[in-house]
């Protein structure tokens, strides 16, 4: 059970500081424990948080200013938190199928009706194809219109490959 602490960061600080300095006899493990389980449970569901954010862009039938920029960004942060931890990759399926049940409830939440009952990505190589195709849209448009954005270059586009 976790107790409460008057200044929760203070607290945390003294035990950071204790751990440190290895005085662990001060350091309160359970309560440390379940700080670390907290944080484990946060990057063991990056894969299915970045994949809510991108599956939205991805069923949009139009476009919204800043989708190409917020679809980039969450595809790149989602390849890191794998290449930093691997063991994401093994579970991806299953994180993106149920990103896409929550995306989809959002969606009917807010009357937005017609997406498909089952995910259309079985797996993490399908949505990195539903990305890509996506992002060649986007670049098509641009270079449609304005290529340079008055002058403002866009980042290079890494590769979801």
């Amino acid at each position: 059970m976790k107790k409460k602490h008057p200044d929760f960061v203070k607290w945390l600080e003294s035990q950071l500081k204790a751990f440190r300095s290895r005085r662990f006899e001060k350091v309160d493990v359970e309560a440390v424990g379940c700080e670390l389980e907290a944080v484990v449970g946060r990057y063991r569901s990056e894969v299915r948080r970045r994949a809510e954010r991108l599956i939205p862009i991805l069923m949009r039938p139009y476009h919204v200013y800043g989708d190409w920029d917020d679809l980039r960004f969450e595809w790149d942060v989602l390849l890191e938190a794998i290449k930093d931890s691997p063991s994401l990759a093994k579970r991806a399926a299953v994180d993106v199928r149920r990103a896409y049940r929550g995306a989809r409830l959002s969606a009917e939440l807010h009357g937005k009706d017609g997406w498909p009952k089952r995910c259309p990505w079985k797996t993490l190589e399908d949505l990195r194809a539903a990305v890509g195709a996506q992002h060649r849209r986007y670049l098509a448009l641009e270079r449609a219109g304005d290529a340079d954005f008055g002058g403002l270059r866009r980042a290079p586009w890494k590769s979801a490959s």
